[in-house]
């Protein structure tokens, strides 16, 4: 067989040129019609753009026959038909942006002429309605609506109302009287739906409350009936941010300056703090409390009761405080459980005294003093420097903590130099390893042992003495006591409180 049997045939040859061929023409046909529609849609592209040329040049034309802002019909409907008809355009050439060079001369020309919001007129309201409908774009108000973007951000509408309309209305909301709320309140109920939210929460409420707020202190109750009527026109949360940034740290400075004193109590910073409580979110009220009232309150009774104590005044002290407190404040679980707490402190004191009393014998003991408040009062103030040997002062301290005895220094108080301390009901100061103790006019030195065995004497005779008892009779046996606190403490039954609030039988102690 010869090599030409295996050479390729003419014919074989021809058709691959011909479906070469034919698929070449494909491709170029194919080609040609991407090229005519590409041609096609420039065309179809360039008469739009030769359009909106045309619709941009009216507007141009149509400026110079403007004498308000509300001739501004034509501009209106321009924009409106390039948002509608021309979408792609609209967005992609950000259209509306045409309406700022047009809209913000002629709007700040009207405005500036004696505009304010007691001369609002609602033509005004109208012309911020229609073009709210073209220019703005509620996905652009999701971005910016927790912190304050760039202009470029900022849709045509946003910026008409920041960049024109808010340093208007600001400056007439400066000069507004905020002890006459209500042309204010109406004002902003009706504009409401045409700012942007991000702007209301953010800097109407500063405007409003800068100016109703300033230099306020929470002395001055009248920031609150200015602010009562605000209380419905914002939302709740909004309404609650703005509590906790302007109020509750003025409420919290006030507590924190708060003093507890047993012995002649001023109730006023308290009034101005719990005047509050139902304008305040509950919850900030209760951290308030929790934080810097409840701690020192605390403290107070603690102190209080290792001083030897008149028990029917601190029933007094205790139901006072808790009448003090609002309903819904006393029904809050942390609340709840610092007035347990205190209770149970009662309870404990009580218990250990009454054991006290069971195995000290009857003895004749000097007469009972009066509780020193100034300790309560001074209570927390840092130990001064003191020349006795530090492991004996720690030795004396010791031991008041063993027998449940105060332990503090006096304030502002000094003898030759040496601190006076207070060792229960005695004064006393140390000089090396001796301690003095203040009597008949002289200090005279004493043993510690000694000092400690007068604090029961003292003890067991004020117990006698006071016959603690919760039964009517008993009343008139302190009829004469100093005053613990104001009036509105002398209410309430300390023994039904006690009983309803630990489970603990109050008649136990009549029986003790």
């Amino acid at each position: 067989m010869s090599l030409l049997n295996f050479s390729p045939s003419p014919y074989k040859y021809t058709d691959k040129l011909r479906k070469f061929d034919e698929d070449t023409t494909i491709a170029l046909k194919y080609d040609l019609n991407y090229t005519q529609q590409i041609i096609s849609d420039e065309k179809t592209c360039m008469n739009r753009l030769n359009i909106l040329l045309n619709m941009i040049n009216q507007c141009e034309q149509c400026v110079n026959e403007v004498r308000n802002v509300f001739d501004l019909f034509f501009l209106h409907r321009i924009v409106d038909e390039l948002k509608q008809n021309y979408e792609n355009e609209y967005k992609k050439y950000r259209l509306g942006d045409l309406a700022i060079p047009i809209l913000h001369p002629q709007l700040k020309q009207y405005l500036s002429s004696n505009w304010n919001i007691y001369n609002d007129n609602h033509k005004l309201i109208e012309f911020f309605s229609k073009w709210k409908q073209i220019l703005e774009d509620d996905t652009i108000d999701l971005i910016i609506d927790n912190s304050i973007q760039s202009k470029e951000n900022m849709d045509s509408y946003h910026r008409l109302v920041w960049d024109v309309y808010m340093p208007f209305l600001r400056k007439s909301i400066l000069e507004w009287n905020p002890r006459q709320p209500d042309h204010l309140i109406d004002f902003i109920k009706q504009w409401m739906p045409y700012l942007p939210q991000w702007i209301i929460d953010k800097y109407i409420h500063g405007f409003i409350h800068a100016q109703a707020l300033h230099n306020w202190q929470p002395s001055d109750l009248s920031a609150k009936a200015v602010l009562l009527p605000w209380q419905k026109v914002f939302k709740q949360e909004t309404w609650n941010a703005f509590m906790n940034k302007y109020i509750v740290s003025k409420l919290i400075s006030t507590m924190q300056q708060f003093i507890i004193d047993p012995r002649e109590q001023i109730l006023d910073p308290w009034h101005w703090f719990i005047a509050w409580y139902d304008m305040v979110p509950l919850s900030s009220m209760i951290t308030i409390l929790e934080k810097f009232f409840f701690p020192k309150w605390l403290q107070v009774l603690d102190v209080w009761l290792n001083t030897n104590p008149n028990y029917q005044e601190i029933q007094r002290w205790y139901s006072g405080w808790r009448s003090l407190l609002p309903q819904a404040i006393i029904n809050h679980t942390i609340i709840k459980e610092k007035l347990t707490e205190g209770l149970m402190m009662i309870d404990q004191r009580i218990s250990e005294t009454f054991n006290v009393q069971q195995t000290l014998s009857t003895s004749s003991s000097e007469p009972s003093v009066n509780v020193n408040y100034e300790t309560i009062y001074n209570h927390g103030v840092a130990i001064s420097s003191s020349n006795v040997v530090s492991s004996f002062k720690d030795l004396i301290e010791k031991k008041a903590a063993q027998h449940n005895l105060l332990f503090l220094p006096v304030s502002n108080r000094t003898f030759e130099g040496h601190q006076i301390y207070q060792l229960g009901n005695t004064n006393i100061y140390m000089d090396k390893s001796v301690i003095f103790v203040h009597e008949t006019s002289q200090w005279v030195p004493t043993h510690l042992y000694d000092v400690i065995n007068r604090q029961f004497d003292l003890c067991f005779y004020s117990l006698r003495s006071t016959k603690i008892t919760t039964s009517s009779s008993s009343s008139s046996t302190f009829s004469n006591s100093n005053a613990i606190l104001t009036e509105p403490f002398q209410s309430s039954i300390f023994a039904d409180d006690f009983s309803s609030t630990t489970g603990v039988d109050s008649s136990s102690y009549t029986k003790r």
